[in-house]
């Protein structure tokens, strides 16, 4: 019901120094100013100088819709779906990790954990996908496939030395970015394991003699379809997911799809799936994208 935040706002307070009537002084630091804070990752970006040309251009270009033009150039063969990929991209830049007064050495975590329940046939994993591909540090799995130490963390012997090594999971080794778990429905037996992982941002393991924390502070993107195939609106997500109240509680954002039955606007959905494949994929494809506005707009 809030709605979008309003960026330009912050970014007035912060880079003025934060002074309000609570008595904030910031010193015109921005965001590292703030107190408590404290970066997820120390890991310095590498930028070409052709990157820093194109982030110059984009940013002349699209002044005052940048925003709006990220949410549209993600994962554009899905149509629509704009607070989905806002949502998205608010994992995929992440929050600010910072202490709280008084909440001792414990820092709360800055990523933004994301779910989304929907229908089968809805495009959930092309954006899953679309996600893992343009984090700097992204992996993608699915829930069919996945085990609770492929998750997290397990202890392994090494069979030349007869010792023992830890072997890191897929949160373990998406930290710093995020990790997106396709199929979240058809896991449920390691829907505890992610529990520690999506709040304290890492992994303890115990065992054969060895105790380690591991980090793992990545932003889990999950994506689940209803157990009986189609959302049941008089159902809670609980109810529709089996899932328990103390791991849906880790997600910040939740998008609940549904596809409604639409002969004329599945058949235009339909030629916007198929434009892009032969050839002039492009031109087909923005056809595809001109009908489903004109539909939309009458």
């Amino acid at each position: 019901s809030r709605g979008l935040p309003n960026v330009a706002a912050e970014d007035a307070y912060f880079n003025s120094g934060g002074n309000n009537n609570n008595g904030g002084n910031l010193n015109g630091g921005g965001w590292t100013s703030v107190p408590g804070f404290q970066p997820d990752c120390v890991d310095k970006p590498s930028l070409t100088p052709s990157d820093l040309e194109f982030i110059v251009r984009f940013s002349e270009e699209c002044a005052g819709e940048q925003f709006k033009q990220l949410v549209h150039s993600l994962c554009p063969t899905i149509y629509g779906q704009e607070m989905v990929k806002a949502g998205l991209l608010m994992s995929l830049f992440g929050g600010v990790r910072k202490n709280v007064n008084g909440g001792g050495e414990v820092p709360l975590r800055g990523s933004v954990h994301c779910l989304v329940v929907g229908d089968p046939g809805l495009g959930k994993s092309q954006m899953l996908k679309a996600v893992a591909s343009l984090a700097p540090r992204g992996l993608y799995v699915s829930g069919r496939s996945v085990s609770k130490a492929g998750l997290t963390a397990t202890v392994v012997r090494d069979s030349s030395t007869g010792g023992h090594t830890f072997e890191a999971g897929a949160m373990v080794l998406s930290d710093g970015g995020v990790c997106c778990v396709d199929e979240f429905d058809k896991m449920p037996n390691e829907h505890k394991a992610l529990l520690e992982a999506m709040e304290q941002q890492s992994v303890s393991v115990a065992k054969a003699g060895l105790t380690c924390t591991l980090p793992a502070r990545a932003a889990v993107i999950a994506a689940a379809n209803p157990v009986q195939g189609i959302y049941n609106r008089a159902k809670t997500v609980n109810e529709n997911l089996k899932m328990s109240p103390a791991l849906l509680s880790r997600f910040d954002l939740c998008f609940i799809l549904m596809d409604t039955p639409d002969e004329e606007l599945d058949e235009h959905l339909s030629h916007h799936v198929l434009a892009p494949h032969g050839q002039g994929g492009a031109v087909r494809l923005k056809q595809a994208q001109q009908k489903l506005l004109a539909y939309h707009s009458h």
